[in-house]
C-alpha cells in the first residue's frame, strides 16, 4: 500500500469543499480510514509532497496543508483533467472521461491544460497518516 500526499484545507477538508456536493466532501482526521462514494473518482492524491504543493500553488487560493495518506487497494493514475466548473459536478469516473471527450470535441479544452500533474493518483480508500 502506497504512501501518498494530499492537499487539504486548514480545516482538513477536501480541496474546494465549497464547490463539491456535500456527499463528496471528506474530513481528513489523523488515523481515519475514508472510503469514496461508490462510482466516484475517489480521493485525489500525489506521489510526492512536491507534486501536491505544485498542484495547490497552481490551483488553490487560501490556506492549505499537506498530509500523508496510505492509498488502499489499486490506485488509478489520473492523466487528464477538465475545467474546474465541470470537474466539481463530476461524480463518476465514466462521466469524468465522457466530459473530457465532449470538451475536446467542442474545442473547449484548448484554453485549459488537459493533462493532470504527473504523479496524480486516485484511490477508492485511504488511511490518513498525518
Amino acid at each position: 500500500m502506497a504512501i501518498r500526499w494530499k492537499a487539504v484545507t486548514k480545516d482538513r477538508e477536501s480541496y474546494c469543499a465549497w464547490a463539491l456536493p456535500k456527499e463528496l466532501v471528506a474530513i481528513y482526521t489523523k488515523g481515519a480510514t475514508l472510503k469514496a462514494k461508490k462510482g466516484s473518482l475517489g480521493f485525489l492524491t500525489f506521489t510526492s509532497r512536491k507534486k501536491a504543493e505544485d498542484f495547490a500553488s497552481n490551483n488553490w487560493q487560501g490556506k492549505r496543508i499537506f498530509i500523508k495518506v496510505r492509498g488502499k487497494g489499486r490506485g488509478k493514475r489520473i492523466k487528464k483533467i477538465i475545467p474546474p466548473g465541470k470537474l466539481y459536478r463530476t461524480v463518476s469516473l465514466l462521466e469524468y472521461y465522457r466530459l473530457i471527450e465532449e470538451l475536446k470535441e467542442n474545442k473547449i479544452l484548448s484554453a485549459y491544460p488537459c493533462f493532470a500533474p504527473e504523479g496524480t493518483m486516485a484511490y477508492q480508500e485511504v488511511e490518513v497518516l498525518s
